[in-house]
């Protein structure tokens, strides 16, 4: 929330003084965050299919251990 509060203060402050290396700034703050969400999703994706490869479609276990973990997990990522 803090990084959120401190982006919407840059951008404040880029369109009220109309600086560009605050804009420039705030643009690359946006593409870092956005970079950082998408490789979180992906190692998400891969860690539930580990994970399902590790407990569901083991031979000694076949049990979905968490069957809406991964929807509610999702849904909060995004």
């Amino acid at each position: 929330m803090a990084f959120q509060i401190w982006v919407m203060g840059m951008s404040v402050i880029a369109l009220v003084n109309e600086s560009i290396p605050h804009i420039f700034a705030v643009l690359v703050t946006h593409i870092l965050a956005t970079t950082w969400s998408g490789f979180q999703i992906h190692n998400t994706r891969e860690f539930r299919a580990e994970f399902q490869q590790n407990t569901i479609k083991a031979e000694s276990c076949n049990v979905n251990l968490l069957p809406d973990y991964w929807s509610q997990r999702g849904a909060a990522e995004v």
